[in-house]
């Protein structure tokens, strides 16, 4: 399901919370975050944000993963579940 949520003038925003309480987020959790595209991605991470980022960074440079390849995996995901990224 996609949630619609504002962007305030500090950059803010909030996440819906179906999917705090799903992900068990709370004020002390860390998102890693990065764009593809058009598309946000944001993973919980319970490490250090840091160390999680350049993880995750050596995972995609060792795997040779595309933004394109992340686009086109995204936006498979959001057809396959009904929404054609008209939200």
């Amino acid at each position: 399901m996609a949630y619609l949520t504002k962007v305030t003038s500090k950059g803010q925003l909030t996440l819906p919370k179906e999917i705090r309480k799903v992900l068990a987020l709370n004020r002390n959790s860390y998102l890693a975050v990065d764009e593809v595209g058009e598309y946000i991605l944001m993973k919980k991470i319970s490490a250090n944000p840091d160390e999680i980022t350049d993880i995750f960074q050596e995972h995609v440079r060792e795997r040779k993963v595309t933004k394109e390849e992340l686009i086109k995996t995204l936006t498979d995901i959001r057809r396959k579940n009904g929404n054609k990224g008209n939200d």
